[in-house]
């Protein structure tokens, strides 16, 4: 009886042994877990916030933002002229984002114009809505798709209302338009559509050729990428941009 009474003793303290065992174990896989998780957490995130801290941009100084921009948003009620902002370079009395365009603005005596932004295959940016030429031009396909010389050869006033007047127009590139902008000192709002290199790129030429941009020329985007890219590039000078938001 003692033995037996031993043997079952045994038996139960090597079972409650093991299971003791097995709850430490538990509990220290469960704390390093725990532990880990929250090391990780803490690198991850102190990692996020270095790097956002890296590369931030800090927003322009609008008190350097030049008065010929400045004066658009204000309102005159005994001249509302001047706060019009001719969209697509005022397409509704001449062909859509061309010279013509602009030239009547001009004409009419606006102080604004906004002109779209996109890039041919071979990376020459033009004034076009995009992506596609289907709504302004004789011929169908992506922007993309054609050629600088390709595209000059079709019809930018095919599909115009004011066609009549205008029977023929050309896509003209961005420098034409802005070399007309600031001969004429034509505020331009460059809603800019795609390919964030080539846009910082073309703007940075740009702005370098026609120091006067700084004064006339506003870069906006409905994409931040497009936004952040040009701002970069121009990290410490006053260019204005902007990022509009789709509703």
């Amino acid at each position: 009886m003692i033995v037996s009474w031993i043997i079952r003793t045994m038996a139960v303290s090597q079972r409650t042994a093991v299971m003791t065992g097995n709850m430490v174990l538990l509990w220290l896989f469960i704390n390093t877990f725990i532990t880990s998780v929250f090391v990780w957490s803490f690198l991850v995130t102190a990692s996020v916030l270095a790097a956002i801290q890296y590369i931030k941009i800090s927003p322009v100084n609008e008190s350097r933002i030049s008065q010929n921009i400045l004066q658009l948003f204000a309102v005159d009620k005994d001249n509302v002229k001047s706060n019009t902002i001719f969209h697509k370079a005022g397409g509704f009395h001449a062909p859509e984002n061309t010279l013509e365009a602009v030239e009547q603005a001009i004409t009419m005596g606006i102080p604004a114009i906004e002109i779209d932004l996109d890039f041919t295959k071979d990376g020459v940016g033009v004034l076009i809505h995009g992506p596609k030429v289907d709504a302004t031009t004789d011929s169908k396909g992506f922007v993309s798709d054609f050629t600088f010389q390709q595209i000059q050869e079709l019809n930018a006033a095919a599909n115009d209302v004011n066609r009549n007047k205008y029977p023929v127009a050309r896509i003209p590139t961005l420098e034409s338009c802005i070399e007309i902008c600031v001969r004429n000192n034509l505020v331009v709002f460059i809603d800019c559509k795609s390919n964030p290199k080539e846009t910082a790129k073309l703007v940075t030429s740009l702005y370098a050729k026609h120091p006067k941009l700084y004064d006339l020329g506003i870069v906006c985007s409905f994409y931040p990428t497009i936004i952040y890219a040009v701002r970069f590039v121009f990290l410490y000078s006053y260019l204005y941009c902007t990022c509009c938001c789709r509703f």
